[in-house]
């Protein structure tokens, strides 16, 4: 059983967009709580804010993993009451992209218009504040932060908008036409094994300290080359075991064409190999994130936008997109009576980069692009998904008007942003 570490590789799909234009059941857990923001993220797999410091008094620049950056002037920051602040500044980031993203987040994605609701189509779209003692912090009078953007949409020109928390307005600021960049990525380091685990036969009668232990494999002491393991894993029935000169150890010695080869090794139980397995899955998923994370930037983020912003808050690159879309009367019913006010749904139009999320108010407006596959889900308080059949959307075609649409469940409950990214391929 040798130690590998497998990175799963997904093509994981951006949806980076939305477009224009009863009973409860006994095992959810409503919690209700007040909030002053209109932005409601799913409960229990919020997107963290990746968190960094900076220097008050000394000009500073954060570089992100995504490709992004953040720039701060010398003496950017003050109190709530305006006066300079020193020392360090926690600044708390978040940026949003995808389809999964943009879903989790919980911002609100309709941009109201002389009286006209249109959906937007991000660009990127990022939250950043700033706090010192666990006190807000705020930029100074005349200062302001430039933020770039490595946005995984490559329309050239769009808006840029300012969202306000408490009304859910979304506030244009300006128009600017991004620039292109061309990527330059570090490859990743390539992890080295501090030991091999070996999955080899070997005889334990003549050491009577190993009697009724469940021996999974032996662990080497020391790293040991490519060449040495192959050669081990080649000659197994050629293996034998003797104990080490150290008396606490064991000598894993290979005859192979007259050549002798000793490993010193130390037995991997049972009970060894369960109490590793999460701390193993840690390091999985360590990895795994540092994996999107490169192919991300290696191979999306290829253009940027620039902007300097005066105050902390939630921005968004946007275009209200406009799209061949039908208008119907939708009803949403969730498989075994559960209640759909405690429901979040949203309309995933692949094809179109689009997701839409509808509350019960706005279900009698429904749109969809009927030349584009499309699927509805609602993600439920336990963070379980339900969903819409993929050939439901025809008969929406043949209802014209109106529409039941019945929601059952997939199966998934969500417990990360990636348990939803996978969710989603299966479902559209």
């Amino acid at each position: 059983m040798k130690k590998i570490v497998l990175l799963p590789i997904f093509v994981t799909v951006f949806l980076s967009c939305q477009t224009k234009t009863q009973k409860t059941n006994a095992n959810l857990s409503i919690v209700q709580s007040e909030t002053k923001s209109v932005i409601q993220p799913i409960k229990g797999i919020e997107i963290k804010p990746e968190i960094y410091f900076v220097d008050a008094s000394k000009k500073s620049t954060i570089d992100l993993p995504t490709g992004s950056k953040v720039e701060f002037p010398a003496n950017a920051f003050v109190d709530q009451n305006g006066n300079p602040i020193q020392g360090k500044v926690k600044i708390k980031w978040n940026e949003f992209h995808t389809l999964t993203d943009i879903l989790l987040s919980g911002i609100p994605m309709k941009y109201d218009t002389a009286g006209v609701k249109e959906d937007l189509v991000s660009g990127g779209m990022f939250s950043i504040s700033a706090e010192q003692n666990n006190n807000d912090v705020q930029l100074a009078k005349g200062k302001s932060a430039k933020v770039d953007i490595a946005s995984i949409n490559d329309t050239p020109c769009m808006n840029f908008y300012q969202l306000d928390e408490k009304s859910g307005k979304w506030d244009y600021q300006t128009t600017k036409v991004a620039e292109k960049t061309e990527t330059s990525v570090d490859p990743i380091e390539e992890k080295k094994d501090d030991y091999t685990i070996f999955d080899v036969s070997l005889k334990t009668d003549q050491f009577p300290e190993l009697a009724n232990k469940t021996i999974v494999g032996w662990k080497t002491i020391q790293p040991i080359s490519k060449k040495d393991k192959r050669k081990v894993y080649r000659n197994n029935n050629q293996c034998s075991l003797t104990k080490a000169n150290d008396g606490k150890n064991y000598n894993l010695n290979l005859v192979s064409n007259s050549d002798l080869l000793t490993v010193l090794v130390e037995p991997y139980f049972l009970e060894d190999a369960l109490k590793n397995t999460s701390k193993i899955d840690k390091e999985i998923q360590k990895d795994y994130k540092k994996l999107l994370a490169y192919q991300d930037k290696m191979e999306k983020r290829q253009t940027k936008r620039s902007i300097s912003i005066k105050g902390f808050g939630t921005y968004n690159w946007d275009i209200c997109h406009q799209a061949d879309r039908i208008q119907i009367v939708a009803q949403v019913e969730i498989e075994n009576g559960m209640d759909l006010k405690y429901a979040s749904i949203f309309l995933l139009t692949p094809e179109d980069n689009c997701i839409v999320k509808y509350g019960t108010e706005d279900l009698n407006q429904f749109s969809y692009n009927p030349t584009k596959k499309n699927c509805l889900i609602a993600i439920m308080p336990d963070n379980s998904v339900y969903s819409c059949t993929r050939n439901e959307f025809n008969e929406v075609k043949k209802a014209r008007d109106k529409f039941k649409f019945k929601l059952i469940n997939s199966g998934v409950t969500l417990k990360e942003g990636n348990d939803l990214t996978e969710c989603l391929k299966d479902l559209i």
